[in-house]
């Protein structure tokens, strides 16, 4: 069969439509739900979280290692006896113990004891301070707050005359504050140097002083204990990671700090940058490329403005890259960015006018440079690489070098072949062919009848994209299998996919605020006494930008003429039949008879040679329209380029992930015999828009998911046939020609794919994969858990009058610490219950005496808990984490459910107790044999429930494990948040259905339970 496949990609989901255009037939419709491949609170890496608690373990087990070493090493020189009598010097309960900070002040004035010396050090060794694998890193780290806390403390030391860290702290806090940082401080994090010169120092006084403990020797292997620092990973290990050039799969890629990297991106800006006047599009000449290059090495950060400035450009020529223009309204200016080398520029900074001269003379020694500071993190190998490289002139620069990270899909001897090419002004493509290189991939591959999912991960790093680009993948290799090889395909990529999470966020702002400007207008529109329309609303929002005037006569519109279509139009200022330009940006509002008179010309081709046009033209600079309208306005050389070209620039979108999804299907897909030489084609959204909305289709995206098909059927019709055929149709009606239609793809289009899709089911793909930790990070006391309570602290700056309620209770069942309910509760009612403005100033806890004690920072409150991980043999108890899967079980027509954790996968052990609703786990019914296992259930299984009330089904997202139900989510809904929660206990049945890729439902039979054997490798957070 000879079809077209239609696909909307976006980053949760993907439509797909199957169309027969020869027979003007919609075979199938689809869409293929997922979750973005991010949090969906942060928009951080899925990785981030596991990221931070390995790291968390591996900071725990290497103290742990080395206060282990260091108790050794007081028992090996006899300064206490055994590990008994090491826990007993840190018993704070024992007579006679020590503060040991101030034990630390005191050991700069007199011997200290034994089991002193051993508290003084221990405490050390506990908390070393800040150091970076790189000297450098104290500059540019991220973290601020914390770089500026230890120079402070630094300089506190220095200045002040302080001997020791130790001191300076015990004198400078006040009595009863924290000496250590709390949750969000930094004002005690020390510079690890500060606190090695402290042990240094206290060494040397306990000898001077006559201690008979400190020897040299134990000075000695006290610091290598306590120095020991694992570095960053080696340079081999990071080079094992490094993956291969693109282009030349035996060369490593190069780093993306290389000068040559960075050259080579600076060519490729120059060479894409275009630009257009009066619709004419003009590239650089060499001459203009030289003075940008130049310029790019002078100063670190190029904008457009500077560019406009260097190269003399008129204002009146627009940057196609990025459609700016000398003074956009939209807020897309010049001052944006055009090309920074930033790393050249950094390395540059840091290093003597003399010394850079001597090596920017020399490309390679300084492409070797970036080189080594990207793969080498330690100063050793730094070290042996210059030596090697002669370039030891730069070892004594090594404290003051950057270091840089990050590679390029290229590697250095491809792009310097490439790099003469596009010096003469070829883009990469060109340039690559010229070079004799293969950029698009696909010489040298057999193209299969499934696309295989390799070159995405070789080529996407952006794991948002990878998953959206996976997904689409698996749609349709399984559209293949049922229908066979396409004809065509066509692409729409939405706006947000390649787009980092804050642009997305700041495209859902400007989403927001259209919708927010739609609906305050439709709200006048109604005061009118009229139901506002699409077209009504763009009416009114043009006559506000124009002053209430006609574009082209300047004639007042009053409002009620505005909305008569007999009296007022919409007129594309450049015709569409011979601009394709449908944008905002080329539309005005005009009286009919105006409109009536330009027909099919630009407004200087009507009135240009006329008196007229004086008039006409100074009205328009009067109206201080967008400078891009204004442009349009008064052009007075529009030229009608090729139609082809229009139907291209109209129909194709040219981003660079759209570029690479049309390479990828085409290079590695297998296409029917008959197919086109380009048979991928990426729709602009613009242009898919349109269509839908002249087609009379109606997208909701707050209804549910099924737009997406909707938008897939328009995709695959939107082929130059029938973009054609609408240059035909305004080219009529631009000539008063009012009989003509809009063209259709057939005459039933709309009614055929409304009745299709109707029976349509949303896919929506299984959550399966188990990762997570086991537990809530917060340990919280079981001490009341046989009551169903557990108590933990929190801070004062979320207490609330109804959290302080909570506070831990007495045997008799009140308050346990009445003086602090009543301070902090007299503090909230002052401050109106807003804890952030109630405690930001310190609060003491009243003493009997009338006096102050301790500052309060925080309470412990109690909560109803039944369930939890106990952690630290008993003694605490955290929330389960993740509930991965529900396991189902019946017995006597009754239904059980088992809710499995990722902490009972972590201990390998099924759990085998089944919710009683209302009752804590302990009261839970036990499974044994006499139950049927019929099957578990994971997040977006399918779900048909039989009750005495009807019939329920749905994808299901969770389950209530204080209620035994289960929330299921319709097919068709595209909030998360749209649930049906329902109890099974007593449902008449229960079925599981499997749903694949294309949206097929088939009944689950005969599952067996699966035990722990398949996540034998699982490993939590």
């Amino acid at each position: 069969m000879k079809y077209t496949l239609g696909l909307d990609v976006g980053i949760a989901s993907v439509g797909w439509a199957v169309i027969d255009k020869d027979n003007n037939k919609i075979i199938d419709l689809g869409v293929r739900c997922f979750d973005k491949a991010e949090e969906s609170k942060t928009g951080e890496s899925l990785a981030t979280a596991r990221r931070i608690a390995r790291g968390m373990r591996r900071r725990i087990s290497r103290r742990s290692q080395r206060l282990r070493l260091v108790k050794k090493l007081f028992v090996q020189y006899e300064i206490i006896k055994d590990s008994s009598e090491f826990n007993r010097i840190f018993d704070t309960s024992r007579d006679g113990w020590k503060d040991p900070w101030e034990l630390r002040y005191n050991a700069l004035s007199r011997i200290l004891k034994p089991y002193e010396l051993v508290q003084v050090l221990t405490h050390i060794t506990k908390r070393r301070g800040f150091k970076s694998n790189r000297k450098e890193d104290l500059s540019t780290t991220k973290e601020g707050v914390v770089i500026t806390s230890i120079k402070n403390n630094s300089e506190m030391l220095r200045t002040k005359n302080y001997r020791t860290i130790g001191e300076m702290i015990f004198m400078e806090t006040p009595e009863n504050s924290n000496k250590r940082n709390k949750v969000d401080e930094y004002i005690h994090t020390i510079a690890r140097e500060d606190l090695l010169n402290e042990i240094k120092y206290i060494f040397s006084i306990q000898r001077k002083l006559g201690s008979p403990f400190v020897t040299e020797k134990l000075e000695h292997d006290f610091l290598n204990i306590w120095e020991f620092q694992r570095p960053f990973a080696s340079g081999d290990s990071i080079l094992s990671k490094v993956g291969k050039c693109t282009l030349l799969k035996e060369e490593l890629r190069a780093p993306t700090s290389c000068y040559t990297s960075e050259y080579f991106g600076l060519l490729q800006s120059i060479n894409n940058l275009v630009l257009v006047e009066d619709n004419n599009t003009l590239t650089l000449n060499n001459d203009q490329r030289a003075k940008i290059i130049e310029y790019a090495h002078f100063k670190n950060e190029i904008k457009y403005s500077e560019i406009r400035k260097l190269l003399d450009i008129e204002p009146e020529i627009l940057f196609k890259a990025h459609n700016l223009t000398h003074k956009n309204p939209s807020g897309n200016n010049e001052s944006k960015k055009f090309y920074e080398m930033k790393s050249y520029h950094k390395l540059k900074s840091t290093l003597p006018t003399d010394i850079w001269g001597k090596l920017h003379s020399n490309k390679e020694s300084l492409d070797n440079l970036f080189y080594c500071l990207t793969v080498y993190k330690n100063d050793n190998e730094i070290k042996d690489y210059l030596q090697a490289n002669n370039l030891d002139y730069l070892i004594e620069y090594i404290a003051k070098l950057p270091t840089f990270n990050k590679f390029k899909h290229l590697s250095l001897v491809a792009m310097k072949r490439i790099i003469p090419f596009m010096e003469k002004g070829y883009k990469y493509s060109d340039a690559c062919n010229m070079a004799e290189l293969d950029f698009t991939g696909s010489s040298k591959l057999e193209k299969c009848n499934k696309l295989t999912v390799e070159p995405i991960i070789e080529n996407v790093t952006n794991p948002v994209v990878i998953r959206a680009l996976t997904q689409a993948r698996k749609v349709i290799n399984a559209i293949i299998q049922k229908y066979g090889l396409p004809y065509m395909v066509n692409i729409e990529l939405a706006r947000e996919a390649g787009m980092t999470r804050q642009d997305r966020d700041n495209l859902k702002k400007e989403h927001e605020n259209n919708r927010k400007a739609r609906e305050k207008i439709s709200d006048l529109i109604r005061q009118n006494g009229r139901v506002a329309s699409g077209l009504d609303i763009l009416k009114w929002r043009l006559w506000e930008d124009q002053g209430g005037r006609c574009a082209y006569s300047g004639k007042p519109i009053p409002v009620c003429d505005l909305l008569n279509d007999s009296l007022t139009q919409i007129d594309h200022i450049y015709p569409y039949s011979r601009s394709m330009d449908d944008s905002y940006m080329n539309k005005v509002l005009v009286l009919t008879d105006e409109n009536q008179n330009k027909r099919s010309y630009t407004p200087y081709e009507v009135w240009g040679s006329t008196e007229k046009w004086e008039d006409f033209e100074a009205r328009i600079y009067s109206m201080h329209l967008p400078q891009s309208k204004e442009k349009r306005l008064l052009n007075r050389n529009f030229i009608t380029k090729d139609l082809d070209s229009f139907i291209s620039r109209n129909l194709n979108d040219t981003r660079y992930i759209s570029r690479f999804l049309k390479n990828y299907i085409e290079s590695y897909l297998q296409f029917s015999n008959d197919s086109p030489k380009s048979c991928v084609v990426c729709v602009n959204g613009q242009c898919t828009a349109q269509l839908r909305s002249r087609w009379g289709l109606n997208k909701n995206r707050e209804e549910s998911d099924l737009h997406h098909a909707l938008d897939a059927a328009v995709i695959a019709c939107a082929d130059r046939k029938i973009i054609k055929e609408i240059t035909n149709y305004y080219n009529e009606r631009e000539n008063h020609n009012y009989k003509v239609k809009y063209p259709l793809p057939w005459h039933s289009f709309r009614q055929d794919l409304m009745e299709t899709l109707a029976g349509v089911f949303i896919s929506r793909a299984p959550r399966r994969k188990i990762t997570g930790p086991a537990h809530d990070e917060t340990i919280r006391s079981p001490k009341h858990f046989n009551k169903g309570l557990t108590s933990v602290k929190i801070p004062l700056t979320t207490v609330t009058l109804e959290k302080l309620e909570t506070m831990v209770k007495n045997t008799k069942g009140g308050i346990s610490d009445k003086a602090v309910y009543n301070v902090l509760k007299n503090r909230l009612i002052e401050h109106n219950n807003k804890p952030l403005k109630a405690f930001a100033e310190k609060i003491y806890k009243p003493l009997k005496n009338g006096t102050n004690g301790a500052i309060i920072r925080s309470i412990r409150v109690e909560t109803p808990s039944y369930t939890g991980v106990f952690r630290n043999e008993g003694k605490g108890i955290s929330d389960n984490s993740l509930m991965v899967r529900v396991d189902v079980f019946k017995k006597k027509d009754k239904y059980y459910l088992v809710p499995i954790y990722v902490a009972h996968m972590i201990k390998k052990e099924l759990p085998s107790k089944a919710i009683v609703p209302l009752k804590p786990e302990s009261q839970w019914e036990l499974i044994d044999s006499t139950h049927e296992f019929l099957f578990s259930l994971y997040q977006n299984d399918y779900l048909v429930i039989k009750t005495k009330k009807g019939i329920t089904e749905g994808y299901y997202r969770s389950c209530h494990r204080g209620t035994g139900s289960l929330s299921l989510m319709p097919h068709f809904a595209n909030n998360k948040n749209v649930k049906i929660d329902i109890g099974v206990r007593t449902a008449i049945s229960i079925e599981k259905y499997n749903v694949d890729i294309l949206g097929n439902k088939s009944i689950v039979k005969g599952e067996p339970r699966r035990g722990m054997e398949k996540y034998n490798s699982f490993k939590s957070n």
